[in-house]
């Protein structure tokens, strides 16, 4: 009896561990979800409102990991500093170098030109959030299906 709850232990231990390893794209798809509303909320304040850089960096959302960096590129828009901005762990070096590029270039033009530049990286963002949502689809369920296996391989030979 008592092996029977190990084994069961283990399947669902590892198939939780499986599946947290795979998070990461649906952390990556809200991530690049927020950048592209507030891609879209800087394109509306060039074009009607004319508000401050500084208002619009104090959009909050529920995803930590974004409004962490928008935070921290704040800090670094009022400070001046050439401080890293946050990046959150699972951002790989592509993804990293598109956000500081993107950071980089925001509220630098004049109205015209910091049109064109949103536009061009809303095109990026979507071109991404595509790529993401697929590799989503690929990917989600293979962490959680490589833990169970994982797991039953375990079981066997715990049997």
């Amino acid at each position: 009896m008592v092996k029977i709850f190990i084994c069961i232990a283990v399947i669902v231990s590892s198939t939780l561990i499986g599946k947290s390893l795979t998070d990461k794209h649906a952390k990556k798809l809200s991530f690049f979800s927020l950048l592209k509303d507030f891609n879209s909320s800087l394109k509306r304040n060039v074009k009607f409102r004319r508000q401050n850089l500084i208002e619009l960096l104090d959009l909050k959302s529920n995803d930590e990991d974004f409004n962490c960096f928008l935070s921290s590129y704040k800090l670094k828009v009022l400070s001046k500093s050439d401080e890293e901005c946050f990046y959150p762990k699972w951002i790989d070096n592509d993804d990293k170098y598109f956000l500081k590029s993107y950071i980089e270039g925001v509220g630098k033009n004049g109205s015209q030109s910091e049109l064109d530049f949103i536009n061009s990286y809303e095109e990026i963002i979507d071109e991404k959030l595509l790529k993401i949502k697929e590799d989503k689809r690929k990917f989600a369920n293979l962490g959680q299906k490589l833990g169970f296996i994982f797991g039953v391989g375990l079981v066997v030979i715990i049997i």
